[in-house]
């Protein structure tokens, strides 16, 4: 990985600022620390050992993450694909499944389901092959794979652009105040909590989603919402949709209070909620 410090990320220790660039909250602070220590990171073609170096808009900051695993070994499992050709394929993601083996999760994962009808794709990433994009393991819908190396790199052209157009579908508590706007909360790691992301206005990254209102529920307790997301940081709708004040139903991350309440006031309902009611129902690219 090679990035060029902006001036918004001046003055960040090294170690902070790798951590906003991998975006990952499988690999912590920690974790980065010790790849730096090891001789892993470069700022201007310099090895650089000190994770507590501060970067300057303008350095040339390289950095060559450890690989956490081997191989995924192929597992039988179904697909629900809505596209396939020589280079593509678009299949429709279960809640309750990851997209990709990492460090936290030892399950089985959509991964190791596709190497089994795909083998050849094994030889793309020793652990993400064919994956550009990721959705949160309980949300579910349509995902796009590459089946070869040209269409990877075609496809990540188009989301590092912003050209890939993503929409979804969403059941939130209570009701918009507007029919229809825009979120603009800069998104970053959560300090305290390094599994929840969290609106940082000053050291965030941009974050935008934009939203409509589709339906309200009798008594307005819930809405169905379209939204798209122009970015893509990770767990954006749900943190942008909680800062609101209209968390997802059944995101025990973002809403649990609300959720927690729901128990009290509907309990039927409550137990018929087993995750976060959010579907990926369009993507689109060139």
């Amino acid at each position: 990985m090679q990035i060029v410090v902006i001036p918004e990320n001046s003055g960040l220790r090294l170690d902070k600022f790798l951590v906003l660039q991998l975006d990952n909250p499988d690999v912590s602070r920690e974790k980065i620390n010790k790849w730096i220590k090891q001789g892993r990171a470069r700022i201007n073609g310099q090895v650089c050992l000190k994770p507590n170096q501060r970067v300057t808009p303008g350095d040339e900051v390289e950095f060559f993450q450890e690989q956490t695993s081997g191989k995924c070994e192929p597992v039988p499992g179904e697909l629900d694909i809505k596209y396939l050709d020589g280079d593509l394929l678009v299949l429709n993601k279960p809640p309750g499944l990851n997209v990709h083996p990492a460090p936290s999760e030892t399950d089985t994962t959509l991964v190791h389901h596709l190497l089994y009808d795909f083998p050849e794709m094994q030889n793309l990433h020793p652990e993400r092959p064919g994956i550009v994009h990721r959705l949160d393991k309980e949300t579910s819908g349509l995902m796009l794979v590459g089946r070869n190396s040209r269409a990877v790199d075609a496809l990540s052209r188009e989301i590092s652009d912003r050209n890939m157009y993503k929409e979804y579908l969403v059941l939130v508590h209570g009701v918009p105040g507007k029919d229809s706007g825009e979120i603009d909360y800069p998104l970053g790691r959560d300090p305290v909590s390094r599994t929840r992301m969290k609106v940082l206005p000053e050291q965030g990254r941009e974050a935008l989603s934009k939203y409509r209102l589709l339906h309200v529920f009798p008594g307005k307790a819930f809405s169905l919402l379209r939204v798209k997301i122009i970015t893509g940081r990770t767990h954006q709708i749900r943190v942008h949709l909680a800062h609101m004040g209209h968390p997802v139903l059944g995101d025990s991350l973002y809403g649990n209070h609300e959720f927690k309440l729901l128990g009290k006031s509907d309990p039927f309902l409550y137990r018929l909620i087993s995750r976060q009611m959010l579907h990926s129902w369009k993507a689109g690219f060139y």
